[in-house]
């Protein structure tokens, strides 16, 4: 029975530092899945992408990788991925609506000077014209 109990402790104890790299291995895989996804998110963010619901999921996956359920942790990263890939295909959309937003109402903001320095005269000289229109001369 001692035997036993013996030969069973070794290999369970070779069993456990056999799978130790195994799991080292998996753990450094599951690392940078996380961290490429992160920075794909990092830059649709940049781009001015609305990331929260990414980030909410990333900082649940983070607190998975530190209780050690990496099958829960690639699993959200999945999900993570497939929004991603989602917005990364509408970037270039977003990007031209931006564009066009941005320096549209740039160049209304520059016109307001020209047309005003353009208009003002005019009509000015039109509102005086017919303000005195009805004016009668005297003759001394």
């Amino acid at each position: 029975m001692k035997n036993r109990s013996i030969v069973l402790f070794a290999i369970l104890f070779a069993l456990a530092f056999s799978l130790h790299p195994v799991l080292a291995e998996s753990k450094d895989k599951v690392w940078n899945e996380l961290v490429d996804v992160f920075s794909d998110v990092e830059k649709l963010g940049s781009e001015g992408i609305n990331v929260t619901k990414q980030i909410i999921m990333l900082n649940a996956a983070l607190k998975e990788f530190e209780k050690g359920n990496y099958g829960a942790v690639e699993t959200i990263l999945a999900e993570i991925r497939e929004l991603n890939s989602n917005q990364i295909a509408q970037l270039g959309n977003y990007r031209i609506t931006r564009f066009i937003e941005t320096y549209g109402l740039a160049a209304f903001y520059l016109s307001i000077p020209i047309v005003f320095y353009l208009l003002f005269p005019r009509l000015y000289f039109r509102v005086w014209f017919r303000a005195r229109r009805k004016w009668l001369v005297e003759k001394k």
